[in-house]
This record gives C-alpha cells, structure tokens and sequence, in this order.
C-alpha cells in the first residue's frame, strides 16, 4: 500500500546585471529600536486542558511504531502494527512434496531498526545507536507474532476504488476478530516473551547448511571463536518463525496456486501481526 509521489522541479536561473557602483542601505529606517512599540500585556488568564483527538489515520505511515509507552500526562500508548507480505519472485517452483529441516532450513524476519554507527573495531565488530527509543532500551516486553487474516485493501470500494482505503488508530479490535490463533515467533525467549531493542548487530555465520560451522580454512568447527562471518546486518527485530506453520501456510499452497502472483497470495495469506504486552506494569519500551 504505498504511494509513490513522483514531483518534477523547473529551475530558472536569472541573472542581474547592473552599473551602479553606488551601495545605499534599504530599509534602515523601517524597524528601530522600538520593536514595534510592543508592549507586555499581563491582564489576561490563560487556562490549558487535554482533549482527546479522536482515531488517527496509521496506515502508509513512513515509519512505523512498537512497544508501551507510559505518558503521566497523556496515559498509556501500545503501539502494535499489521504488515503485508510480498513474494520477491512469485509463482515458484516448489515442487508438490515439501520437508523443513530444522536443522538446515530456518524461517525469519528482519526488521531493521533506524541506527547511527557509533565505531567499528580493529576487528571489525561494529558499535550501534537505536533513533527514537524512548523509555529503558533495556526494558523487556512480550512481543507476538500472528498470522493476520483480514485483507489489508489498497483502494476504498466505497468510493468506487477511486482512493486509497484508510485504516485508524481504533481499528485493533477488527484485526483480532482475524487474527490467527498459533504463535508464529517460536525461537528463543528475546524474540517473543523476554523481547527488547537490543542494540547489537546481527551477525550471520558461515555454514555447511546442516548447521556446521566454517572456519577460516573452511574447514568445519564446534569453536564460537573460530566461526568465519558470513554477513552482518545492521540492528533490527530478528524472530525465527515457526517452521511447520509457514510451511503449511506458504509452501504447501503452491499446488493450490497460492502463490501464483502477489494478488492472489496477498487474498490468501493477509500478512503478519505483531502485537505488544507488558512484563511488568508501567515499564516504558517504545520505537518509532
């Protein structure tokens, strides 16, 4: 559901060409000291108070939010967000009879964070700053990941499709109606129950693909110390997926045709949900 704004800019360049060497100073005389003559005037009483706006639209955003954020003035903000998926090369050839190893084959998502390298070391490991955290980076929180089951349209029917749908900000309890029942992010517990916004990049190792790792003779090792890096990736949300639910899902539906094009999978498999819930009361974790 993006929009892309195409905008074409016409520069005129003019150039002035004149033969007077005499210089006067304009305007000297229009402002003095006086600053207008304004005077303070105290008379008045002002008073302040908090209305609330209402729904705010959230979809097509730039950027996107997650986490708790307690305000003592404004209250309590949970920000959880729906996505939709798209297969970078649809209509593939899967076959019909398909088995995840879950030792050689892994299903995951990467997010990345908005992050400033901060240094690198003579080894090359890298040193990052998370933007736009707020509250305790360290602050643990539940984060879930669902299946979402209501179709995210890109054009509002009840304008004939002439404009984009809108979705608001008191649209969560149309999403859990949908929402599926299986947790997806099944790994390890700083992926979903003890989640944070770790500020540490993501390194991926080099293996054999039947999780054995490589050294710098290729040759394969059980040392931590020794493992050759295959990638690195800036800081993110990094969760395992759940492997026997994508492959019921996604890959099995190929013989469906499924996965034909990205219409007709996005009206099969409507994307992914990620909702937030607190460990501990009022303990503040918030991204944008």
């Amino acid at each position: 559901m993006n929009t892309f704004t195409k905008a074409v800019l016409l520069l005129f360049a003019f150039t002035f060409i004149s033969c007077d060497k005499d210089f006067n100073t304009l305007g000297s005389d229009i402002v003095g000291d006086e600053h207008f003559n304004f005077k303070l005037y105290d008379e008045a009483s002002l008073s302040s108070y908090i209305k609330s706006t209402g729904p705010v639209q959230t979809n097509n955003l730039p950027i996107n939010e997650l986490g708790i954020y307690n305000n003592p003035v404004f209250g309590k903000t949970k920000a959880h967000f729906v996505s939709q998926i798209e297969m970078v090369n649809p209509d593939p050839s899967l076959g019909y009879n398909h088995y995840i190893d879950p030792i050689k084959d892994s299903v995951y998502v990467y997010i990345p964070f908005y992050s400033t390298l901060e240094s690198t070391s003579t080894d090359g490991n890298r040193t990052y700053k998370i933007d736009s955290i707020y509250g305790d980076s360290d602050a643990k929180f539940n984060l879930k990941v669902y299946e979402n089951g209501y179709y995210l349209r890109d054009f509002d029917p009840s304008t004939d499709n002439q404009s984009t749908q809108k979705y608001y900000s008191d649209f969560k309890p149309t999403i859990d109606t949908y929402k599926g029942s299986q947790l997806l992010n099944t790994g390890a517990a700083n992926e979903n129950t003890d989640f944070f916004f770790d500020n540490k990049e993501i390194i991926i190792y080099k293996t054999n693909g039947n999780g054995q790792y490589y050294d710098s003779e290729n040759v394969l090792t059980n040392d931590p110390d020794k493992y050759v890096i295959k990638e690195r990736k800036t800081p993110g949300i990094w969760l395992n997926l759940n492997q026997a639910a994508i492959k019921t899902r996604i890959l099995d539906a190929v013989a469906q045709g499924k996965l034909y094009n990205n219409n007709v999978f996005k009206q099969y498999f409507k994307g992914l949900y990620f909702e937030v819930e607190e460990n501990v009361a009022n303990q503040i974790s918030f991204i944008n």
